[in-house]
């Protein structure tokens, strides 16, 4: 059985299709992790459908940033660099409730003692091996979120509706209303359409990522 954080030779073909300089088994860390699934997200009132991860495991594929705390944009000057990259992705059956299947996402990070925000890639590998990293949270957009009430898109004229809000329905009911992230309406070959980047975070939103 293979040691955890050892690629497998599959990953490791995988790893170099994206490396500029082939690299070795000893070089990389390697390990996968469910990233999301189409479960309600607890107190956002939003969930990813099915479709959605689908594209996101096609982009993950491609190639994505690996990150620490999502430290992607310049908010409050700092700007991360990834420690590693996402290089695979499928899509799983669940049994967990209210979701029917889940994300997982393959990643890498090179072994390395230079010290990036803060922390080195080789320090950031012994939180993940025992534990005190363990929550993983995805960074994804799409121009389409559709509305539980009416059906049709968030973002629309359409739609008078607000996440998270209680309304009547005909048959007297009461429904709150969440908003379901589709895949993008327009889908580009070759470019990742909807996932920005994965992270490794101290408390991430998804149950169970």
């Amino acid at each position: 059985m293979a040691k955890f954080g050892e690629p497998t030779v599959e990953q490791l073909a995988k790893i170099n299709k994206l490396a500029k300089r082939t690299l070795s088994a000893d070089e990389v860390f390697a390990f996968s992790g469910k990233s999301a699934g189409d479960m309600l997200i607890p107190n956002r009132f939003t969930r990813i459908s099915k479709e959605l991860l689908q594209v996101m495991v096609d982009d993950a594929k491609k190639g994505v940033s690996f990150m620490l705390n999502h430290n992607w944009s310049t908010w409050g000057g700092i700007q991360g660099i990834p420690y590693g990259k996402v290089f695979d992705g499928r899509l799983k059956p669940s049994s967990e409730a209210d979701e029917t299947v889940g994300m997982y996402l393959d990643k890498f990070i090179f072994r390395d003692d230079e010290v990036i925000d803060g922390i080195s890639a080789n320090s950031l590998i012994k939180k993940i091996e025992t534990g005190i990293l363990s929550c993983e949270l995805i960074s994804f957009s799409t121009d389409i979120m559709k509305c539980s009430i009416c059906g049709k898109s968030y973002f629309s004229r359409e739609c008078s509706h607000w996440r998270g809000a209680k309304y009547e329905m005909g048959d007297g009911t009461t429904k709150t209303c969440t908003v379901t992230a589709m895949p993008p309406s327009i889908i580009i070959p070759y470019n990742n359409n909807a996932l920005y980047e994965e992270s490794i975070v101290w408390d991430g939103a998804y149950p169970g990522a």
